[in-house]
């Protein structure tokens, strides 16, 4: 087994993602193995092995999704946000602090553009920006924001 966090950074990178520095960071911080991130990954794809051509694991199997992955279903409810390293993380539980809240409200604006190719977006949702505010998600977030007397700016 290995310790060394550069080998969780190769494959993030061979995968093409960007957000190796953030995963690391998330797992340490969660005091997280190098091995337990890359058992993810290895797990992830065992998973997809067993699939058919075009079938999916059911959102809520947040294991198929390999860690720094986002699974974009996740904009289309709104009970939970599933972090880089595949945690659920259930809006209304006062576990989900006010200020990972308002993080995860910016993480989505500043990210709209990413996802947004990866939907069929109405002509009314042409902009990413407009796009990101109509789904479940961030409505659900906003929402859970307005309750607990936070008013963030759309």
């Amino acid at each position: 087994m290995t310790r060394d966090w550069n080998a969780v950074l190769d494959i993030v990178a061979g995968a093409g993602l960007t957000n190796g520095e953030d995963l690391v960071a998330t797992a340490i911080s969660r005091r997280m193995s190098p091995e337990t991130v890359l058992d993810g990954f290895r797990r992830a794809i065992e998973l997809s092995e067993n699939l058919v051509d075009g079938e999916e694991h059911p959102f809520s199997h947040y294991e198929s999704t390999p860690p720094a992955m986002i699974d974009l279903r996740v904009l289309a409810q709104g009970e939970v946000w599933v972090d880089v390293l595949r945690i659920p993380h259930t809006i209304h539980d006062p576990d989900f602090t006010d200020s990972y809240l308002m993080n995860l409200i910016r993480h989505l604006e500043r990210e709209a553009t990413a996802y947004w190719p990866h939907y069929d977006p109405t002509p009314e949702e042409a902009d990413p920006a407009v796009w990101i505010e109509s789904t479940v998600l961030m409505q659900s977030l906003r929402n859970e924001a307005a309750l607990r007397g936070m008013t963030p700016e759309p």
